[in-house]
C-alpha cells in the first residue's frame, strides 16, 4: 500500500512538472529564431517589411491615380503625419507610406492627390 502512494505522488508530481512546457510559447520570431545566433533571413530568402510580409511591388506613383485597396489597409496609413515631416491632411484625406513614400490619398475613392517620393 505504501508503494503504490509513492508511485501516484511521483506520477503526479512529474505531470505537475511537465505542464509548463505544454503552455511555453513559441519566441516571436518564429520557431527557428530560438536560438542567440539568429541574424535574420539568410541569402536568398525574402526580406519581409515590419508587418512581416513583403511588400508588393509598385509602379511610379502619379497624381490622380487610384490606389489599390492593398494599400489602403490601415497598416499603410501614417497617423503620425508630423512625425514623417508631412502636412496635415484634408478632411477626408489621409497619408499612406509604402516603403519611403508617402501618398495623400482620398479615403472614399482612393485617389492620390499628392506624391511623396523618397529620395
Amino acid at each position: 500500500m505504501k508503494k503504490s502512494r509513492i508511485i501516484a505522488a511521483l506520477v503526479c508530481a512529474s505531470i505537475g512538472l511537465t505542464t509548463g512546457a505544454v503552455f511555453a510559447q513559441p519566441s516571436p520570431g518564429g520557431p527557428d529564431t530560438h536560438h542567440e545566433g539568429y541574424r535574420g533571413p539568410g541569402p536568398g530568402e525574402p526580406d519581409h517589411g515590419p508587418h512581416g510580409r513583403e511588400e508588393p511591388r509598385h509602379p511610379d506613383w502619379r497624381k490622380g491615380d487610384r490606389l489599390s485597396a492593398d494599400y489602403r489597409d490601415h497598416q499603410y496609413v501614417v497617423d503620425d503625419w508630423r512625425g514623417h515631416h508631412l502636412h496635415q491632411p484634408p478632411r477626408g484625406y489621409q497619408w499612406v507610406g509604402v516603403g519611403a513614400d508617402y501618398l495623400l490619398v482620398a479615403v472614399a475613392s482612393g485617389v492620390i492627390a499628392q506624391v511623396v517620393m523618397s529620395q
